[in-house]
């Protein structure tokens, strides 16, 4: 704008020149006026007007208040002064007014010749300069020049031979500029603008200064200017202050060019000529605090300051300094840079550079992790204007610990070109020397822009890496980049290596760690390959990470390893979250032991917040010589081997394996992860003893012994299954129900089946049978609620050869009491007897759930108890609540029809037994047999009576009382009786039999050994008294002693004498005569002792003698000819 106002000062000048000219025709006229005063000059006014209307661009008209001259008193000189200059546009608006110009004409000039004034001093001028819509700038008062000239005033000023007049000086005071911009309606003005031209030896100097003020801001000019006439050239320093640099260039150039708010200060030092050429220049400047925005952020300026020179013969400019400190970046620059241009000087074609920088640092916390540091920066390139090409030839650096060596091009089309786009084209080639580490790659990493999904793996998992060999090539065409943001993937290329890689992988999961391998990370895809690596106790043979697409967004991204080791280890990666692979079928990986390989794909989206549900699997595990503990009730696998296949929404187990290293089997196990595929299925097949049931929570082991065929289906999860179908083939192994005395050997036909649901009310066995050729069936349907216990039951065949024939029904009551009803023609109760005697109903586990109680009405045809004894119409009516049995009625009738009924009541005890069994009936000999097996008792009228112990004390107590039985082959009898010398009763026993009129005593049953006490016998023959213990069951040990006495209806006769009888008889059942006993040992085979001594011993002191050590023994009968173990009595 100086420039400008410069010009319109020459141009005041020479308009000024002119009118004086004309006035000098009239110099003559008005010299000898002039002495006495003001001389007014009007009358050539219109003419001056002329002159100077002339000298402007057509439209103008120029306007003239008054003209003045005067002598001086000294007659050397005139003064000249023109009144309120006004030069008028075409619409009658001032475009210039002076209100003063003042000329002085030295007197002695004029007579030489030299034509014009020697000093001119203009007073508050003003002007206007505007830029048009176009772009051009002019003062509309000063006429276009046809030559082409930077500065066209200072061109003819000179050329116009000032330096040939009589000029000396010239002012410009209290001027003001106003500057009008056409394109954008904004205007700013320089008020007070003080310009002073004055020749001097070698030529002219001038001096402009004066304030600007634009929108409140308020800048300062000064500037010295000299030519040198002999050599042509301007020389010019310039110093400014805080000039609106932005306002300047948005005025200019639009609002897209103020990137700068700031003012800038500094000093420029200019050579050039009088037509504009430029010669040298030098700049060294600062801006001020304020603010730059770039690519559309706007960051805080510190410090920007440069020096540099331009030399215009080479078109070099030398950049000795430059400084910059703003918001987000620092650092320095040096070098040269040279501009290359066409025909048109004004249209630079090409700029190289060659530049230098110790450091440029980088800081963006929207864009970088942290200052991002270059240093001993070098670039060599150029920069190709019209094709807006950017070559950086070599590009040297130093980041990040790492030193990069490489080239880049940037190429970005105009508008209207065909492959003009928002995005440019990119060339590099660069290689990095060193090794980051997760941290620095990220300070390298844009948080945006470039390949987001990896840079957040990088982030989030990759928690320590050695990456090094580091390439990084792009061949990007302008516009590739697509609307999404995503780059073609053949664009880019950064290849690397890396060792000693922590990954996680999966967020929560167990890290990868010493992992070795090598990435490549393209224009729209990233790839991590990974080998020999660890996770936990794992060994991963190889592993990859693969981002096939980053855009479109939320693509799938994959982690895919192949793992060998220990099976535990690898299912407790594969159970950890979120995949919790076992967790989801109540499984732990510590119930596995053994070998596995797996290959797993893990697909998750490409986003930071990902739900469990989004994840992906895909995955082929094989096992060998895998155990499993406790997979179902208990039960363990062993030796399995087969292989998993495993999917997002489901995972198939195929295998072969054995049960507890027993059984074989082969399994299809299917397990479906989503409710809404259905349920989860398994099948297997194959051969078990008493084990394989536990898998359903059935337990055979009493029942079945040796191998059973198998194949069943459960539908459901893994221990808790919706439904099993099971069919069975029991031909190759035993079965036994110990209870009913029923079996079925090996090799013969048998089968099964069985179909249940499991409700979350209870189990529901819809069907069950059992079918053992001709020797069992089995068949029915139950119910059992959800806590386990029998709900109801209804077996419709019970019938196991020559054990039972029974219908069978259960229902549990409004009360819980289970309410049994069994009817039907036949029930072996026999082994039922034995083993509740012999101690096999005690158990060493858990007691029987009676829950709220059992009740059992029973009407079964025909009964058979030990010894083949029968009973008939059997009627049995019992109730037993959670602890004690409350009610008991049987009634039946023997084979002769002899009734027995037994019945239960209470003792009424508050301490003791409370409850009373009471059998009566005429033929007790009978009872006894099926219950005891004792078969020697024959007949005998008479009441037993047990008394129940507390549920604590398991057993009975009880007595026993008799008339009119008979006792035959009785061999323990009969060997006491030999061992006597009574080989006559001994006789009689195994023939006839012995009678005895009276029976009565006391015993005790628990744990499998009765206790009696006092038991005696009594009849006409003999007379007999027992004390001791007869175990039952394998290994039972007999302990008995009491004494016999012959005739005892003879023998007993001075017993009925009182004092005398009770000395000499001792004690009931005993005689004067009679001798003692004692049997011990094994019950199967007792030793039997007696005392002869004892015979005449009175019996008060018939104890004492019993005999100690054996005197006699009677010989145990060959084994053929022994009694069974519970016949011995």
């Amino acid at each position: 704008m100086k420039k400008k106002a410069f010009k319109t000062a020459v141009l005041i000048v020479e308009i000024a020149a002119l009118a004086i000219a004309i006035a000098a025709a009239a110099l003559v006229y008005v010299y000898w006026r002039s002495g006495q005063g003001p001389v007014s000059l009007n009358l050539f006014r219109s003419s001056a007007e002329l002159a100077i209307e002339r000298r402007l661009p057509s439209g103008f008209d120029a306007r003239i208040e008054s003209i003045e001259i005067e002598r001086s008193r000294d007659n050397a000189d005139l003064s000249l002064r023109l009144h309120d200059l006004n030069i008028l546009d075409a619409e009658e608006n001032s475009a210039a007014f002076a209100p003063e110009i003042f000329a002085v004409f030295q007197i002695g000039d004029l007579l030489r010749g030299e034509v014009g004034p020697q000093t001119l001093v203009a007073e508050g001028a003003t002007f206007k300069i505007i830029r048009r819509e176009n772009q051009n700038v002019e003062i509309p008062v000063a006429k276009t020049e046809r030559k082409k000239s930077a500065f066209p005033g200072i061109s003819s000023l000179i050329d116009g031979g000032i330096l040939k007049s009589a000029f000396e000086s010239a002012e410009l005071n209290n001027a003001e500029v106003l500057f009008l911009d056409a394109a954008s309606g904004r205007s700013w003005s320089a008020p007070d603008t003080q310009i002073y031209l004055k020749r001097n030896a070698s030529g002219l100097a001038a001096r402009v200064s004066g304030a600007i003020e634009m929108d409140g801001a308020s800048a300062t000019l000064a500037a010295n200017a000299e030519y040198i006439e002999n050599s042509g050239v301007i020389d010019v320093l310039v110093n400014g202050e805080r000039f609106p640099i932005g306002d300047i260039l948005s005025m200019f150039y639009g609002d897209r060019a103020s990137i700068i708010e700031a003012p800038v200060s500094g000093v420029a030092e200019l050579s050039f000529t009088p037509e504009g050429d430029v010669l040298a220049s030098k700049f060294d400047a600062t801006v001020g605090a304020g603010h730059l925005t770039l690519g559309g952020a706007r960051r805080r300026i510190s410090e920007i300051s440069w020096v540099a020179g331009f030399d215009p013969e080479s078109n070099h400019f030398s950049l000795e300094r430059f400084l910059f400190d703003v918001e987000g970046a620092r650092g320095d620059i040096s070098g040269n840079i040279v501009v290359s241009f066409g025909e048109d000087i004004r249209k630079p074609q090409e700029i190289s550079f060659n530049l230098q920088s110790s450091e440029i640092a980088i800081a963006s916390p929207d864009y970088l992790e942290g200052t991002l540091a270059f240093q001993d920066n070098q670039a060599n390139g150029l920069y190709r204007i019209e094709e807006r090409r950017l070559h950086v030839k070599r590009l040297k650096t130093s980041v990040e610990e790492m030193d990069a060596v490489g080239s880049v091009s940037f190429h970005a089309p105009r508008e209207g070109d065909k492959a003009s786009s928002v995005s440019p084209g990119v060339i590099a080639d660069i290689r990095f020397d060193g090794s980051l580490n997760p941290a620095r790659l990220l300070n390298l990493w844009p948080k945006e822009g470039l390949a987001n999904g990896a840079r957040d793996w990088v982030e989030e998992r990759l928690e320590a890496a050695h990456i090094e060999n580091i390439m990084f090539k792009m061949d990007m065409a302008p516009g590739a980049i697509a609307e999404d943001g995503a780059l073609p993937d053949d664009a880019m290329e950064l290849t690397f290596n890396a060792r000693n890689v922590m990954a996680h992988y999966v967020n929560g999961m167990t890290p990868l760690r010493n992992g070795s391998g090598s990435g490549v990370l393209r224009g729209n895809s990233f790839l991590l390959n990974v080998k020999n690596a660890e996770v936990g106790e794992v060994d991963i043979l190889k592993g990859e990470v693969s981002f096939p697409e980053f855009m479109p967004k939320w693509r799938p991204t994959y982690y895919r390893f192949t793992a060998q080791g220990d099976a535990r280890a690898i299912l407790g990666i594969l159970d950890e979250k979120p995949m919790t692979l076992l967790t989801k079928v109540n499984l732990s990986p510590d119930q596995f032991s053994g070998e596995a390989q797996a290959n797993v794909e893990i697909m998750r989206p490409n986003k930071r917040d990902v739900a469990s549900h989004e994840y992906g699997y895909k995955g082929i595990a094989t096992f060998d010589n895998l155990a499993i503990d406790n997979l179902v009730g208990g039960i363990k696998f062993t030796n399995a081997k087969g292989q998993v296949d495993l999917k997002t929404r489901s995972m198939t187990v195929t295998a072969d394996a054995r049960l507890e290293e027993e059984a074989p089997i082969e399994l299809v196990w299917t397990q479906r992860f989503f409710r809404e595929d259905g349920p989860s299925e398994l099948d297997i097949a194959g051969t078990f003893d008493s084990t394989a049931g536990d898998l359903f929570g059935i337990s055979p082991r009493q029942f079945v012994r040796g191998p059973v065929y198998f194949k069943g289906r459960a539908i459901g999860e893994l221990g808790a299954f919706q439904s099993l179908d099971l069919d069975t083939d029991f031909s190759d192994a035993s079965m036994s129900f110990e209870a009913l005395g029923w079996r079925k050997p090996a090799n013969m036909p048998a089968s099964g089946t069985l179909k249940m649901r499991f409700e979350d009310d209870g189990v529901f066995v819809d069907s069950f049978a059992i079918e053992a050729d001709n020797n069992a069936h089995v068949e029915g349907a139950m119910v059992f609620n959800a806590a386990g216990a029998l709900r109801s039951a209804s077996i419709t065949d019970f019938s196991l050869s020559e054990a039972a024939d029974l219908t069978i029904r259960a229902e549990r009551d409004a009360a819980g009491v289970l309410v049994f009803t069994a009817v039907g023609p036949f029930l072996n109760a026999a082994p039922m007897i034995e083993q509740m005697l012999g101690g096999a109903n005690q158990s060493d586990g858990e007691p029987f759930p009676w829950g709220q109680g059992i009740a059992v009405n029973a009407r079964i045809d025909r009964m058979a108890m030990r010894n083949d004894v029968q009973y008939l119409d059997g009627a049995l009516d019992m109730l037993r609540d959670a602890e004690n049995l409350r009610a008991l009625d049987f009634t039946a009738f023997d084979e002769s029809g002899t009734p027995l009924k037994v019945t239960m009541s209470m003792t009424g005890a508050e301490e003791g037994p409370q409850r009373m069994i009471e059998a009566e009936t005429k033929e007790l000999g009978g009872l006894m047999s099926g219950l005891f097996g004792l078969n020697s008792v024959h007949g005998g009228e008479g009441i037993m009576r047990l008394m129940l112990h507390p549920e604590e004390d398991a057993g009975f107590s009880g007595e026993i009382e008799a008339r009119e039985m008979q006792v035959i082959n009785a061999p323990l009898l009969a060997r006491i009786l030999s061992a006597g010398s009574l080989d006559g009763l001994a006789n009689l026993l195994s023939g006839e039999g012995i009678e005895f009129d009276y029976a009565a005593g006391e015993f005790e049953y628990s744990n499998g050994e009765l206790n009696i006490d006092d038991l005696q016998a009594t009849g006409s023959s003999v007379g007999i008294s027992v004390d001791g213990a007869v175990g039952f069951g394998a290994g039972g040990q007999t302990r008995l002693n009491g004494a016999v006495a012959p005739l005892y209806m003879l023998n007993s006769i001075l017993g009925f004498t009182p004092i005398i009888g009770d000395l000499l008889v001792g004690k009931k059942g005993e005689g004067i005569v009679a001798f003692t006993y004692n049997v011990s040992g094994e019950t199967a085979s007792p030793q039997v002792t007696v005392n002869p001594l004892s015979a005449l011993t009175p019996g008060i002191f018939r104890r004492i003698l019993r005999p100690q050590t054996p005197v006699e023994t009677a010989p145990a009968p060959p084994a053929e000819e022994q009694a069974p173990t519970d016949n011995q009595n």
